[in-house]
This record gives C-alpha cells, sequence and structure tokens, in this order.
C-alpha cells in the first residue's frame, strides 16, 4: 500500500528531458531544461535521507556499468591483438619454407582475422566515444592500428623468361671466370659449325675463338668429367662427385672385364700421359657391344676408368683425350657429409639451369643420380625438400624453382637486342621443356633424326633476338664461307633492325670461326 508521501514524480528513473541529479545536502543543482515545478520536486530534501541514499546508489550503478564496458574493450582489445600477433608470426614462419605462391592461404587468412578486430575495435570506439564513459578518461580509448598487409606478388611467366637468359647471358668475360660462373659447360663432339662447349662460350667470353678451351685446357683449374651429362667443369666440383663407389648398371664390369681394367690403368700409370691408340698398340681387348653398336673395348676401359675417378684427361690431341693416371683423395663418408655434398651437386644444377619447373627439376635430379650413383639416396631426400631448399612459386598452376638469392623480378634483369644463335646445348635451350612453355614452340635436335623426317635441320640452332625465340639456323662452312640457312615459327621480322642484328650476328660467327 502506498504511503502518505509516495511522489511519483521521485521515482528512481530520472524524468524525461533531465538529466540524472546529482544532488547532496549542500548544493542545489541547476538545470536549464527542466521547469520550475520539476526543479522544485528534485530540490534535497533533509526530511527524508532515504532518497539521497537512493541517487546514490543508482549513481553508483551507472559507475559499475560503465567500468565494466570499459573493461569489456580493454580486454577485446587485448585479444584481437594477441590473435593477430599469432596469425603474424605463423605467416613469418611460413616464409622460411615456400616463396610467394603458397602463402596466400595463410595470408588470406590473416587478412580476414586483421579485418575482423578492426571491425571489433571500431565499433569498441564508437560505443565508447558515445558513452559518458568517454569524456572520463582518454587513455581508455588508445586504438589499436594495425599496418596493411599487401599480398606477395609471383612473378609472371614472362618475368621468369626474362631472369632466365639475363643470368645465363651475362656480361662477357674471362674464360676461367665464365666457367666457373656457369658452374658446369656440356661437351657435344659435333662440330656444325664448331662444337657445343666453344658455342655455349662464344656468348659468354670476351673475344672467344673456336677452339680457344682445348688449347688452353691444360692451364686452367677445370676438369672433363661426367655431371648431368659429359663436359667440363672446374676441379673443385670433381671433388664432389668421387669415389663414385658405384658404377652405372649399364656399365658394370664382371670379373674378367675388371681384370682388364687393371691392366689397362697399370699400363697407364707405367707409361704417363696415354692416349687410346697406345691402349689399342699395347693390348688386343677386341669389340663389345654398347648403344647399339660395336665399341673398342679399350676406349670402353678408358672411359670407365675416367668416370671412376681413377684416370683424368690431362689435355687433348686434335680432338682426342690424353689421359694420365690420378689418385683419389679420402672423403668423409658420414651421413652428414654425403648429404652436404649432394646438395652442393645439386645446388650447382639449379644455378645453371633455374629457374625450373617442378618436373624439369626432377628430370635432373634423375640424371645427376647417373653422375653420383653412390649419392642416390641422399639426392632423393634433397629432391623431397626442395621447396624448403629453394625459392619457388606458382606461376599459371604450375611450381618454378630457383636459387634463394635469386630475384625473377627484378627490373634489371634485361637483355641486349643482340641475335644470338645459341647451342642446342646452351642452358637457355637446354631444357626443352621450359622453352615450349616460355616461346610457345617446340624444339628439337634432329641430327639423329633420318633426313627426310627432319622439319628444322641437321644441327639446328634456336635464333634468340632480345627475349624473342624467332625461330632457328643452320650454319656451315663451304669453301672458306658461312653459309646460313633461316627458318621461322611466324613469319621474317620485317624492318631493317633485323637485317642489321642478323648481319652483325653473322659477321661475330665469322669472326668466332676465323674465317
Amino acid at each position: 500500500m502506498k504511503g502518505a508521501d509516495f511522489k511519483p514524480a521521485q521515482h528512481i528513473h530520472p524524468p524525461r528531458g533531465g538529466r540524472l541529479p546529482e544532488c547532496s545536502d549542500s548544493e542545489t543543482r541547476e538545470s536549464t531544461d527542466l521547469t520550475p515545478l520539476k526543479q522544485a520536486r528534485f530540490q534535497p530534501s533533509n526530511e527524508r535521507p532515504f532518497r539521497r541514499a537512493r541517487n546514490e546508489r543508482y549513481d553508483q550503478t551507472n559507475r559499475d556499468f560503465l567500468e565494466s564496458k570499459i573493461e569489456a574493450g580493454g580486454v577485446a582489445r587485448s585479444i584481437g591483438a594477441v590473435s593477430l600477433a599469432l596469425l603474424v608470426i605463423a605467416f613469418l614462419f611460413r616464409n622460411d619454407f615456400g616463396a610467394w605462391g603458397d602463402k596466400r592461404p595463410v595470408l588470406s587468412g590473416t587478412l580476414k582475422a586483421k579485418e575482423k578486430v578492426e571491425r571489433l575495435f571500431l565499433c569498441d570506439q564508437l560505443s565508447m566515444a558515445s558513452s559518458p564513459s568517454a569524456r572520463l578518461s582518454e587513455s581508455t580509448q588508445s586504438p589499436y592500428r594495425t599496418p596493411r598487409v599487401s599480398p606477395p606478388k609471383a612473378p609472371s611467366l614472362q618475368q621468369l623468361r626474362s631472369y632466365a637468359i639475363a643470368r645465363s647471358l651475362f656480361k662477357p668475360t674471362s674464360l676461367g671466370r665464365a666457367i666457373a660462373r656457369l658452374g658446369f659447360v656440356q661437351a657435344d663432339p659435333m662440330r656444325v659449325p664448331a662444337r657445343a662447349q666453344d658455342l655455349i662460350l662464344a656468348h659468354r667470353v670476351k673475344d672467344y675463338r673456336a677452339g680457344e678451351l682445348e688449347r688452353r685446357y691444360p692451364r686452367l683449374a677445370i676438369e672433363e668429367a661426367f655431371f648431368v651429362n659429359y663436359g667440363f667443369l672446374p676441379r673443385e666440383t670433381l671433388a664432389l662427385l668421387h669415389p663414385r663407389g658405384a658404377p652405372r648398371a649399364w656399365d658394370t664390369w664382371d670379373a674378367p672385364m675388371q681384370a682388364r681394367a687393371q691392366q689397362v690403368l697399370a699400363f697407364v700409370r707405367q707409361s704417363g700421359d696415354t692416349c687410346s691408340k697406345d691402349v689399342q698398340a699395347q693390348f688386343d681387348h677386341g669389340r663389345i657391344k654398347r648403344w647399339g653398336g660395336n665399341l673398342n673395348v679399350s676406349n670402353h676401359l678408358l672411359e670407365g676408368l675416367h668416370y671412376r675417378g681413377l684416370l683424368r684427361v690431362a689435355r687433348r690431341e686434335a680432338g682426342a683425350r690424353v689421359y694420365q693416371a690420378t689418385e683419389q683423395l679420402p672423403q668423409d663418408d658420414s651421413p652428414e657429409a654425403r648429404l652436404a655434398r649432394a646438395g652442393q651437386l645439386l645446388d650447382k644444377v639449379v644455378e645453371l639451369y633455374a629457374p625450373l619447373p617442378a618436373a624439369s627439376l626432377g628430370y635432373l635430379c634423375n640424371l645427376l643420380r647417373n653422375g653420383v650413383p653412390h649419392l642416390s639416396a641422399e639426392m632423393r631426400q634433397l629432391q623431397e625438400q626442395a621447396q624448403s631448399r629453394y625459392a619457388h612459386t606458382r606461376v599459371d598452376d604450375r611450381l618454378w624453382f630457383w636459387p634463394p638469392d635469386g630475384k625473377p623480378m627484378d627490373a634489371r634483369n634485361r637483355t641486349d637486342d643482340k641475335l644470338r644463335f645459341l647451342s642446342p646445348f646452351d642452358p637457355v635451350v637446354w631444357d626443352r621443356r621450359r622453352f615450349r612453355l616460355f616461346w610457345g614452340w617446340e624444339y628439337k635436335l634432329e641430327a639423329y633424326v633420318p633426313a627426310h623426317k627432319r622439319r628444322m635441320g641437321h644441327y639446328a640452332m634456336p635464333m634468340l633476338w632480345g627475349e624473342q625465340m624467332l625461330g632457328w639456323a643452320n650454319l656451315k662452312v663451304l669453301d672458306g664461307r658461312l653459309e646460313h640457312e633461316l627458318g621461322f615459327t611466324e613469319r621474317r621480322p620485317p624492318g631493317s633492325a633485323f637485317r642489321r642484328a642478323l648481319d652483325e650476328a653473322l659477321q661475330r660467327i665469322e669472326e668466332f670461326l676465323e674465317i
């Protein structure tokens, strides 16, 4: 039952249009937005102390509510900051194991989390700004600002092509430095119009002439050896290849062949520098069937001993190899050392042929296992770990690899406007799979194809003009003059620029051949 002193105007809820009274015994509140009658109803009364207690309880309730809201906002910001920090740390750790192409899922999750946290903070700040607590303390509204994260960029196929050309066709230098920078120069006995090793070095050695590698070989710190293919490599690389503990399957020798090999090795150690003719004159080994033909057994034994590291090529005379005996240095055969040697060899292959599609990298690993069969298990392990060892990305749904310090998107990856005739074994065109991806047509070496089935010619050399592979050229020397026959994938480029570039390229070939 309502008491006699009950007044509806003095209910705990404030009147409409008014403010919450903050009354005390010693002060009289001034309110310009209340009518005199309503203002009179809010005058303090000493006769009714329960009213002051009720107002104080209401004020305390408001203060508790505002403090709890401030505390909740701080907790929300703290949770958001910790969550974003964990996502960023996960993204940074992912950066050590792959290229930009594989980070998109992680980056996408990071951006989504960032947007959610920013929305949470924005709502919290708006509510705080609109509440009376915004006027209590400026320190309770310290905003948490996260930097904008731009998605990583992957190189385009055109950038990979520019990178491949620029890193392989470097500025011409000395012969020793060029071989050291390439790491390996593939050799081939065909001389059309020069041997493959000479054609490769002609674009990378200043004032190089055909046959210069053979003439200067004894004075250079290089060796002939079987790597992924047969060719020339720095002497320190040769130490990584040996000892080849087990020969290739097709070169395995039975007991009689092992006995003949020991005889040949003893003869070379006794005679010094020895060529195949000397061995044939000393021993009557006959012939053996290999690769669909009959091979001279003496040549086969010399090449087998060379492959096993028991002989080395001291020099060449008229193109024929002259061997000398050598001793192998002991190697650390611990698992760690074997894996380290295999890693160094694979790094040299990637350095030479990068950027590489994943399929081409797998093919090179198979070739390298032929070069170092005793490290086959380590090579398989490295192939499985390629994404953590090398920089990589996906371009057009295809995985590409290159050395960790490579910069395929560097604007300095540019080549000049020279026209070049490249050897079929040149690093730029060696990988036929990459060739087709870069230039959109298929190139084949047709030297071993029957003449009536050839489409390009016996020894067609890819013709590179700037970054465009226009077609191919067949070059040969007749009566002391250079003859050329060109083929194009599309129409011949019009204008004087191509004619001038072609004339300069033919002139360089004539100087290289010294005709």
